[in-house]
């Protein structure tokens, strides 16, 4: 992927999840307009990336504009703002799933728990994590089912 459509991209991703809300032809939410632009993202960007390795907090892989992922420093869904200022490039994309709606301390803290568990336990805590909402949805309709099973037997 070149950099024009990955910045694109990220960027229009944003504009579709902060921008308003619309249901049947009626707007839920009017959302919230991004205060730069393509161009300020891109040139944003270029100064944090630059010529630098960036390496990645939690896996330690080497990013580049491809693999990168933008992070909310303070989480808009905590009362973080959507300005430049608040973001940064310390995770790749697949970390910063696992980091959701963490603030950066907060994952720090996070990684600090999982690293005193062994090698095995820390891959499967992170795949686990890395597998989001969908996956813990999934599973927990699983054991409500597996409870509601036990309690027919029961009877």
């Amino acid at each position: 992927m070149n950099w024009n459509r990955r910045t694109s991209n990220l960027y229009s991703g944003m504009v579709q999840r902060f921008g308003p809300k619309w249901v049947c032809g009626k707007l839920v939410d009017p959302g919230r307009d991004l205060p730069f632009t393509l161009a300020e993202l891109r040139t944003w960007m270029q100064v944090q990336i630059g010529s630098r390795v960036i390496v990645c907090r939690v896996c330690s892989i080497p990013m580049n504009y491809c693999t990168v992922g933008l992070d909310h420093t303070v989480p808009v869904s905590r009362g973080g703002g959507l300005g430049l200022d608040n973001l940064n490039l310390l995770y790749c994309q697949k970390c910063n799933i696992i980091k959701g709606s963490l603030k950066v301390e907060e994952m720090n803290r996070l990684q600090e728990l999982i690293a005193t568990f062994d090698y095995e336990a820390q891959k499967d805590i992170l795949d686990r994590l890395a597998n989001g909402g969908i996956g813990h949805h999934k599973m927990m309709r699983k054991v409500r089912a597996m409870h509601a099973d036990s309690r027919k037997v029961k009877r």
